[in-house]
């Protein structure tokens, strides 16, 4: 492991206060920048799809006790990850003055699994008599990759001004490769849609080009002729078709098949547009923000060891709403059902939904339903029982009793209004 010390900006994130040796969860609000744009806008991404960084900003210290100096005197924080220790100096100033300039110290690993198993501890050091002020830690697992954390952390052993905790403001951030088939999706996703501006684009302004000769006052009015022996030939083409329907029904579908194949494809095409990719990003969103956000979506993300289980990814995807949920019950038993469409090959295939069936039963009606997914995962491997609505049978199990509470207040509320009137 290598260590390196630089000094960089402070940026403005928000901040918020970790106790001593916290094991608590970091809020996800303190972040800033999504994870694959932080990766993809930074110069260096491609080294860091081999190294792993921990990037640690010394910003300031709060509440020292009213028995030292004014000015505090020189302190240092000795930061260690694993065998490494490495020494940064604290500013005596507030670096919210202008010019302040946070003293940061590097961290590389050649894996971020190695990384992220480790804590980070950090000791508030006064230079001159070499005493230690206070001490805490941070298990890196806790950070989020691609995304910066800024907080204070109260020392322990450190009793401040008004026996207030002694603060460490620290600004963090780790950094580190992606999975291989996500960074090769990644770099797939990137380059369709370098070609797809680069094609409309080109189409654009060859339209602009090609506008001074096509719509102008020579050219509409040659079309006029074309148009009405078009609409004269009509009827007679409509005779033709159908006498000769045989022969062409078998274009009308190719035309229909390759009709619908263009409209298809211009769908895909205005979604993979610079408009329509803010659109597709806003509709997932909620999707994003939980592989981004969450530690199970970034240990799926990311090379932080071993992935986490199937049933841990369905439970973070999974719908929290209960409307979501029978939206996704009722889809999820249609998938179930649609293996009747293959009277033979439709239940060669429950082979391997079943499995999954019964992990997202499991995901959402774990609690209300223990045994539920046994019941899909039965259901669906057993011929001619795909029919059976086990997911929305669940959610009715559910939410059944408030749904039908609910639906007799209302009748009841109904009635006095109408007795009343």
């Amino acid at each position: 492991m290598e260590a390196t010390t630089i000094s960089t900006p402070t940026s403005s994130t928000n901040t918020m206060t970790v106790p001593p040796s916290s094991s608590a969860p970091l809020a996800a609000t303190t972040y800033t920048t999504a994870a694959v744009s932080n990766c993809k806008n930074n110069p260096n991404w491609r080294e860091q799809n081999t190294l792993s960084s921990l990037q640690v900003e010394v910003i300031e210290v709060k509440n020292l006790p009213s028995t030292y100096p004014s000015p505090p005197p020189s302190l240092y924080v000795e930061l260690q990850l694993g065998d490494l220790k490495l020494r940064a100096n604290v500013n005596k100033s507030s670096t919210s003055t202008a010019g302040i300039r946070p003293e940061a110290v590097v961290f590389t690993q050649k894996k971020l699994a190695g990384l992220y198993k480790e804590s980070l501890k950090f000791t508030l050091i006064n230079k001159d008599t070499k005493a230690v002020i206070g001490t805490s830690q941070l298990p890196v697992k806790k950070l989020m990759i691609g995304r910066k954390f800024e907080a204070f952390f109260n020392l322990a052993g450190a009793e401040g001004a008004g026996g207030a905790a002694v603060q460490l403001r620290l600004s963090l951030e780790l950094l580190g490769p992606l999975r291989k088939e996500f960074r090769f999706l990644s770099d797939v996703v990137s380059k369709y849609y370098s070609t797809v501006d680069r094609t409309l684009d080109g189409a654009v302004a060859a339209g602009h080009a090609a506008q001074p000769y096509v719509a102008n006052k020579w050219t509409l009015p040659l079309l006029v002729p074309f148009a009405v022996l078009l609409l004269a030939a009509s009827p007679f083409m409509g005779v033709a078709l159908t006498i000769g329907l045989p022969v062409f029904l078998p274009l009308i579908l190719l035309g229909l098949v390759a009709g619908l194949t263009m409209f298809i494809a211009s769908i895909i095409l205005a979604l993979s547009s610079r408009a329509g990719r803010v659109k597709v990003e806003a509709l997932l969103d909620p999707v994003i923000r939980k592989l981004t956000q969450t530690s199970t979506g970034q240990q799926l993300l990311y090379e932080t060891g071993p992935r986490p289980s199937p049933l841990r990814v369905a439970k973070t995807f999974a719908p929290k709403g209960k409307w979501e949920r029978l939206v996704t019950s009722i889809i999820l038993d249609g998938i179930g059902c649609s293996s009747y469409l293959l009277p033979v090959l439709g239940e060669m295939t429950d082979l391997a939904w079943a499995p999954l069936f019964a992990v997202c039963v499991h995901a959402m009606y774990s609690e209300s339903s223990p045994y539920a997914h046994y019941v899909g995962l039965i259901e669906e491997l057993l011929p001619f029982t795909d029919i059976i609505p086990t997911a929305t049978l669940a959610w009715l199990r559910e939410n059944g009793a408030a749904l039908a509470k609910d639906l007799h207040v209302s009748a009841v509320k109904g009635q006095r209004r109408g007795q009343v009137a």
